[in-house]
């Protein structure tokens, strides 16, 4: 495809985007900017409330994925946050923190870790008794946040819901999966699952100083000319694995005594989806069975969007762009439609 084609078709795609945003009925939201203590870290982040609709309004926290997210995840949680709106529901999130107006580094913070300042935005909304409806505060988070999800929901009475998008069960089972699919050997668990171990993986069990890990490396490309696995050169992420890699979420999620939803988009790249159905399904016969609900989206991808315009395991700025123009219609298969209409029953109850 030539430059000028290229050109034309993203000149084009702007001008839908703009037609779209000129006819999206969607009520406004009010943004307030908030922020919490968690710990020796300052939290900052926005409280979204529908306008025009009475309050005080149920709450859903959002619980990051990975990486180094702004309250928005990038234009991510806009089209969320404004579903619920049309419900009358608020929404919570925040700067990881060192993103934004947060202090602090994510990369140095456990699954735990994470969990404490979920904890701590909950005991916030619960100063809000003017804003927020106290009886009806929920969860919902995405892809790595389903290590961090089942920490709080565990806790009795400390929310009432929660929704898991996209989300893994064992972190070195998700990361099979993962080099699996990036180094095109495909997804049959017969393979990945037996995959050996990377060098990054044995570092980290060992328990390997990153320079111990690169060393490592440096011999056995000295030792074996036809070794091709590429050198780890982020340091602080490299903390980050190495503290976190023996998460499984499996007897945490099997504790589990409120309605939640799991929910996964059929192309997803980045996590087998059957492999963490099969774990929630036996997570909750030890448990309540009619707690547990789980929705598949057909051409859906890891972040439940549309699949057949991108599917990529690391999105770029060209996505962040297009859900910026397109909002809610860039999302697969009705899903946060259907997402908020479950939300909706739970804070009905």
């Amino acid at each position: 495809m030539s430059r000028s084609t290229i050109y034309r078709y993203g000149l084009l795609l702007l001008i839908i985007g703009v037609v779209f945003s000129c006819l999206d009925d969607s009520p406004q939201v009010n943004e307030k900017k908030i922020s919490f203590p968690s710990g020796e870290l300052k939290i900052s982040g926005s409280l979204i409330t529908p306008t025009n609709l009475p309050g005080p309004y149920p709450v859903v926290v959002l619980v990051h994925g990975d990486g180094a997210m702004p309250y928005d995840a990038y234009g991510y949680y806009k089209p969320i946050w404004t579903e619920f709106a049309k419900r009358g529901i608020a929404t919570l999130s925040w700067d990881k923190p060192g993103v934004g107006g947060s202090s602090g580094n994510w990369l140095e913070h456990s699954m735990e870790e994470r969990a404490e300042i979920v904890r701590n935005a909950i005991s916030y909304l619960r100063t809000q008794n003017a804003v927020i409806d106290q009886q009806h505060i929920g969860l919902m988070g995405f892809s790595q946040a389903g290590w961090v999800l089942p920490k709080i929901s565990n806790q009795q009475h400390q929310v009432d819901f929660a929704v898991f998008v996209g989300t893994a069960i064992n972190w070195l089972r998700q990361g099979q999966y993962h080099r699996s699919i990036s180094n095109g050997t495909g997804s049959n668990p017969e393979f990945y699952k037996t995959l050996p171990d990377s060098l990054l993986t044995q570092a980290v069990k060992q328990n390997l100083s990153f320079a111990a890990y690169q060393s490592a490396h440096q011999d056995m490309l000295t030792s074996d000319p036809n070794y091709n696995e590429g050198l780890f050169n982020d340091e602080a992420r490299y903390g980050f694995i190495a503290k976190n890699w023996m998460n499984d979420a499996s007897s945490e999620l099997s504790q589990i005594d409120i309605p939640i939803l799991a929910a996964f988009g059929q192309d997803d790249l980045n996590v087998d989806i059957n492999d963490s159905i099969y774990h929630y399904r036996q997570a909750f016969a030890h448990n309540d069975p009619e707690l547990l609900s789980i929705k598949q989206f057909s051409g859906a991808s890891h972040g439940l969007l549309q699949s057949w315009f991108w599917n990529t395991q690391s999105p770029g700025i060209a996505h962040i762009l297009m859900i910026e123009f397109f909002g809610k219609s860039m999302f697969a298969d009705n899903s946060l439609d259907q997402i908020a209409t479950w939300v909706e029953r739970q804070v009905q109850h």
